[in-house]
């Protein structure tokens, strides 16, 4: 079974092509969260984010750190974006800069964005407890209304060994997040939604060069996100004492 076994690995290495990964969070809300977290340049942005079939000397470098020893100019992004969600479910505004460059044998880059994002408005109706005007509740609202800030920040460093045409990087990704798309949809009828935690994205690349355009790279990555709701409701009570309804407040 030896020689067997041998000759099929090397016929699936032979025909091998090009092999790409995808990091993919995990969904809880039905909101494209992807707008959110563009904070790096990108020259396909106007093409849908393509990225695999089409090369982004933008981008690249920000999701595989060794491949920013292909850069041939440094440069300086900064491109403010906005976005919404249908609906009244929210939407944000991100203000990102960036900027990389080399010399010689290294190279890095740097980024950072500072971002508002919006809380849903759903119109919700009012809760009917009785018979008269006094038992009608007023509406709900989910979340208090207002806007909240994100920080984010990425550094990038790597080196190129011209003589093996071999590049190595590292990069780290942190964010301080207050507030995500989509989360007061877990908490209908809610009073408030406080959110805190970060996200931590740490990577290791390598980048192998041949002639003929043919290339082998690999990276190794870490990434972690933390994130803690503080729920508020209001829940309305009959109260004998009084002979009316009144509100109670529930975390």
């Amino acid at each position: 079974m030896t020689k067997p076994v041998l000759s099929l690995v090397a016929l699936l290495a032979a025909a091998s092509g090009t092999a790409s990964a995808q990091l993919i969070s995990i969904k809880t809300v039905p909101v494209a969260q992807a707008d959110q977290f563009a904070i790096f340049p990108s020259r396909n942005l106007g093409m849908g984010g393509v990225s695999i079939a089409v090369v982004d000397p933008l981008l690249d470098a920000f999701v595989n750190p060794a491949k920013g020893s292909r850069m041939s100019a440094p440069y300086l992004y900064g491109s403010p974006g906005l976005y919404s969600v249908s609906s009244d479910a929210g939407g944000g505004r991100t203000l990102p800069l960036a900027a990389a460059a080399r010399a010689g044998t290294w190279f890095g880059g740097l980024a950072l964005a500072l971002q508002e994002v919006d809380a849903a408005r759903p119109n919700n109706p009012p809760v009917i407890l009785g018979t008269r005007v006094a038992d009608v509740v007023p509406p709900q609202i989910t979340l208090d209304g207002g806007s909240h800030g994100n920080q984010y920040a990425f550094a990038m460093v790597g080196k190129t060994l011209p003589a093996a045409r071999l590049s190595i990087g590292s990069a780290v990704f942190l964010a301080g997040l207050h507030a995500s798309d989509g989360v007061d949809m877990l908490y209908a009828g809610s009073q408030g939604v406080a959110q805190a935690g970060h996200a931590v994205d740490a990577r290791v690349g390598m980048l192998k060069e041949w002639e003929g355009g043919r290339s082998l790279e690999a990276l190794v990555l870490y990434d972690r996100l933390r994130m803690t709701h503080d729920v508020t409701f209001i829940d309305w009570i009959w109260d004998p004492a009084t002979q009316q309804n009144r509100p109670q407040t529930r975390m």
